[in-house]
């Protein structure tokens, strides 16, 4: 069946078993269900879920803007059956909607995928711009980790991170985080490919393009806003690479380690970079300024 929610508050108060109620069940064990929020709350007490989305056939949830989910977990996406041939077609989508998970800690979760068995190469989960995500999202809890849901953030505010129980792997070939701003630093192989992660001054990560990103070098899928953190976060074994002109204007020592960076820009010294001791600098990029140095060798490519 299928039911939309123009303007209106569905609250669950039921004192109830502990995660044993929900406001709405998604329910589409023997036949097909849709959900559709386009204003409005859905809300569960301090004890249980908001909405559990529990899928043998097609199942549909999306959560548009002007409405919001809240409950110990937002959203339980659950795979009811211990079947591994049985793959359910989910699809959760928050469109500008807000989803809040009220669980404290590690279990404030604003949605929870979780299998009994089934396989969730069927699961797809989409974040687009503007949606306000209030707690984790928690791929692949359960028993079957071989296969692994998809999830798209195209955008959005995120109290929280992106994370899967499965192997990393696994995870990183099905979740692609494109764009959005996070409170805790997600791991840098779910960012889609051309992404970048950048802590920002207010202590905030962003993801967005390499080109949209702000960033004056990178080093793998992580972008720095200075040349000076880039090269404070840099082991012996990484490249900075440049995606602009950059400038030290800050003091930089360096001592018995090796220091990459290339990239087709310009690096301003201005004096800055003291190295000491085995200290190797391999720079391909053009420089500007002097390096003071002691007993080390530049390498020019």
């Amino acid at each position: 069946g299928t039911l939309v929610v123009e303007n209106a508050t569905i609250a669950n108060t039921t004192a109830g078993m502990k995660h044993a109620t929900y406001a709405i069940d998604n329910n589409s064990i023997n036949s097909e269900a849709t959900l559709v929020l386009n204003a409005g709350a859905v809300v569960s007490n301090a004890n249980n879920y908001a909405i559990r989305q529990i899928a043998n056939k097609a199942n549909s949830i999306t959560v548009n803007d002007g409405a919001k989910v809240t409950g110990t977990r937002a959203v339980w996406v659950q795979l009811p059956s211990n079947n591994a041939s049985v793959a359910p077609e989910v699809e959760l989508t928050v469109n500008g909607g807000t989803l809040e998970g009220t669980g404290e800690g590690e279990y404030k979760l604003a949605v929870y995928s979780y299998t009994y068995g089934n396989n969730a190469k069927n699961v797809n989960i989409t974040v687009n711009a503007d949606s306000t995500i209030l707690g984790d999202i928690a791929l692949t809890g359960g028993s079957n980790k071989e296969n692994t849901e998809t999830l798209t953030v195209n955008g959005g505010t995120f109290e929280g991170s992106v994370y899967s129980y499965a192997a990393i792997e696994k995870a990183m070939e099905t979740v692609n985080v494109y764009n959005g701003t996070f409170t805790e630093e997600i791991e840098v192989e779910l960012l889609a490919e051309g992404s970048l992660l950048v802590k920002q001054a207010n202590g905030l990560y962003s993801v967005s393009a390499e080109t949209q990103s702000g960033a004056v070098a990178k080093i793998g899928n992580t972008g720095y806003l200075t040349l000076e953190e880039a090269i404070a976060a840099a082991s012996a074994t990484d490249k900075v690479v440049l995606l602009a002109n950059a400038s030290l204007t800050s003091k930089v020592e360096l001592r018995d380690t090796t220091l990459t960076i290339e990239g087709d820009f310009t690096v301003t010294l201005n004096d800055n970079l003291i190295v000491y001791g085995e200290t190797s600098l391999n720079i391909s990029s053009k420089l500007s300024g002097e390096v003071l140095l002691e007993n080390n060798s530049i390498v020019k490519d």
